[in-house]
């Protein structure tokens, strides 16, 4: 059922965003399984959120942020926070090894306040959501891409079959497999392109070759996005 805090939330903010004349970014860190890292606490005149988001992309690029936090009760709010400087906020730049341009900060809350007519929802937590199979997918992709630029540098090769099976297996996974077939896919793009700095040469250790690139592209993705079933399969394919 839609509500009237629903049609003002449309209303305010659906047509700049599908436009792009408002940016926006996402904290996910009330995501996360186990103790809370950000709480939203309810307030006078809205929410406050207090703790610390580690990994949030597009600083000084958007200007606005789908902020996740757990609530009172075990429940998940979702708020809308200006992607800006603020009273209780700080900003820390994290330099990367790869994607270093997705300007990509922590974040640290002190008791930041948040109107009440920013609150997108509130609804009970489920520490599975984020890892069902749907959500683990999407980032699967990242690790094809890489493996697949390095297998057209390459030219033709077996690494192509292994691209293309990696690439059906993330496509069919049922929910206890796709963190096995995420885990697969970054590993061979970890494999593709050490296979391509081989193949390259000393040139490669050169920053403007693409070898060196995709290589810590690959490296980037052995962490991003992954979760624990990922990461144990991770450790058993490279272990």
């Amino acid at each position: 059922m839609t509500t009237a805090a629903d049609r003002h939330l449309r209303a305010r903010w659906l047509t700049p965003l599908c436009r792009g004349d408002v940016r926006a970014g996402v904290v996910f860190a009330g995501l996360i399984p186990g103790p809370p890292r950000l709480r939203a606490l309810p307030a006078a005149d809205g929410w406050e959120l207090d703790g610390t988001a580690d990994w949030v992309t597009g600083w000084g690029r958007v200007d606005v942020l789908h902020v996740m936090a757990r609530g009172p009760g075990d429940t998940l709010v979702s708020l809308i926070v200006d992607a800006a400087d603020q009273a209780g906020l700080t900003v820390e730049r994290r330099d990367l090894v790869a994607a270093d341009a997705s300007s990509t900060v922590t974040l640290t809350f002190a008791r930041v306040a948040v109107a009440v007519e920013r609150c997108i929802s509130s609804v009970p937590f489920d520490p599975t959501a984020h890892a069902a199979g749907a959500v683990l997918r999407l980032n699967g992709s990242l690790a094809l891409g890489v493996a697949g630029r390095a297998c057209r540098l390459l030219g033709p090769g077996p690494l192509d079959d292994e691209l293309a099976a990696c690439r059906h297996r993330l496509d069919h996974a049922v929910d206890d497999e796709m963190a096995d077939a995420r885990a697969a896919a970054s590993a061979l793009a970890v494999r593709a392109t050490a296979t391509l700095i081989v193949e390259t040469g000393s040139r490669a250790v050169r920053a403007d070759d693409h070898a060196q690139r995709l290589a810590r592209e690959a490296l980037l993705l052995l962490v991003f996005g992954t979760r624990p079933a990922i990461k144990a399969s991770l450790l058993r394919r490279l272990g």
